[in-house]
């Protein structure tokens, strides 16, 4: 039954889930072990459907522009998503999970719960002028939790692979309308925007300890455990920075940074 289930999903193109899928199996039938409700799991000597190696992905200048111009096409909630992604490089779930409560408009300031984010750490976010604009444009729906982006009102938005093909379907008709019909588009994730920032904060000699503090990456050393400095304004000045130099790309246009 487990490698029915898990087949399934490979075969539908969605192998990195299946792995996700048999790793939260294996866990349960484990804790079940635990719990004396069982004596044996049925994941016993199975392994993950696909191998998976780190990613490198980045996005080039002319994709990220491409990218910003397929999500006005696209527009909300995932157009909307896809440029507060570029614009703040916070995960997905983070983005489209996004609610007025957590955003405070008078000190340019998103604050997301530890309950929100992976690490389990609370973690504040600094908005940029064009992030504020993105927010501040963005049509609601009537929501009690106050969800930027909602279907129903009463959930975040859902169905990111949905939104994800249409905007590499927006992409690409953009870049062969500028290139020409030979162009390409390399397979790639909403996550790899995470890696396009840390490489160009890493380009403009931002300090590690800022990177990490941009994308609430905690290392494991000392400083990390006892250190309580939030480098709030030093994510703020990299984030500015990194607003315009988006602004850059997308435009055309040059950017102080």
């Amino acid at each position: 039954d487990i490698l029915d289930l898990l087949d399934g999903i490979v075969d539908r193109g969605s192998a990195i889930s299946a792995n996700r899928t048999f790793a939260a199996l294996r866990k349960f039938f484990n804790w079940l072990i635990a719990r004396d409700a069982l004596t044996h799991s049925p994941c016993a000597g199975l392994k993950p459907p696909e191998p998976e190696t780190s990613r490198d992905r980045l996005l080039s200048s002319d994709e990220i522009k491409w990218l910003w111009l397929a999500s006005e096409k696209v527009g909300q909630p995932f157009g909307t998503i896809a440029q507060l992604l570029l614009a703040t490089r916070q995960r997905k779930s983070e983005v489209g999970g996004m609610a007025d409560s957590e955003l405070d408009i008078s000190e340019r300031l998103w604050s997301l719960p530890g309950a929100r984010t992976k690490n389990k750490r609370a973690h504040d976010v600094p908005l940029s002028d064009l992030a504020l604009s993105l927010i501040e444009r963005t049509k609601r729906i009537e929501s009690e939790a106050g969800f930027l982006f909602t279907t129903t009102g009463l959930t975040p938005v859902s169905g990111f692979s949905k939104g994800k093909d249409e905007l590499d379907e927006q992409m690409l008709k953009i870049a062969r309308e500028e290139r020409g019909e030979t162009v390409k588009i390399a397979s790639w994730h909403l996550h790899d925007l995470r890696h396009s920032l840390k490489t160009w904060m890493q380009e403009a000699r931002i300090e590690k300890d800022v990177r990490d503090a941009v994308q609430n990456h905690h290392t494991k050393d000392m400083d990390a455990r006892y250190g309580h400095y939030t480098f709030a304004d030093e994510k703020r000045a990299a984030l500015d920075a990194w607003a315009r130099h988006l602004t850059a790309i997308v435009t055309g246009k040059s950017a102080k940074v």
